[in-house]
């Protein structure tokens, strides 16, 4: 017959949490380890268990996906931005030139109007490209904030499970098995 200690370790095994007092009163005295162990494994809280220990798993996998995305996502935008700060900075560079090339020229010769009102042009398409990459800036920048990821549920563990834990839940269904199998065969033996 089995003993609490015994109902106990299988409800740990099997349920994660511990038996409540009706469990006890119904197995304890009453039915072997094997029945036990065979009766709440084709139990419907047995079943409930296990999907939702999947579907906790798949939420976490779906968090981090999502998270991965927003990080590549914030990569590309911001190699974007230093590619454009390049070019801006160029840009400024060449509008300098040009600006010493007018003074240049305005000093130099004043009867060589020509050669001024290109360099005028190009000092003019040179404003009007930094403007453009100002302004590009402006929006990559305005556009460069974190990704909120979907927040998702958490599971919280049974209060009596939280407070006086005499077995870790298992982490894969591989590891429960072969827990469970020790732990009933060792009941077999002991109970």
């Amino acid at each position: 017959m089995i003993t609490n200690a015994g109902l106990n370790a299988i409800y740990w095994a099997y349920l994660g949490r511990e038996p409540d007092q009706g469990a006890i009163d119904h197995y304890v005295g009453h039915y072997t380890v094997d029945f036990v162990a065979d009766d709440i494994l084709a139990s419907e809280e047995r079943q409930q268990y296990m999907a939702g220990r999947v579907t906790v798993a798949q939420q976490q996998a779906q968090t981090a996906a999502d998270l991965a995305a927003a990080k590549t996502q914030l990569a590309t935008e911001q190699s974007k931005s230093v590619g454009l700060v390049k070019n801006v900075a160029d840009l400024t560079a060449q509008l300098s030139a040009a600006n010493e090339d007018v003074k240049q020229a305005e000093s130099i010769a004043s009867d060589d109007a020509g050669k001024i009102h290109d360099l005028t042009v190009k000092l003019d398409a040179a404003n009007k490209a930094v403007a453009a990459a100002n302004a590009t800036i402006q929006q990559l920048e305005a556009a460069d904030k974190p990704v909120p990821t979907k927040p998702t549920g958490t599971v919280v563990p049974p209060t009596s499970q939280a407070t006086n834990p005499p077995l870790t839940p298992p982490k894969t269904s591989t590891w429960l098995t072969t827990v469970v199998d020790w732990l009933v065969s060792a009941l077999r033996r002991n109970g």
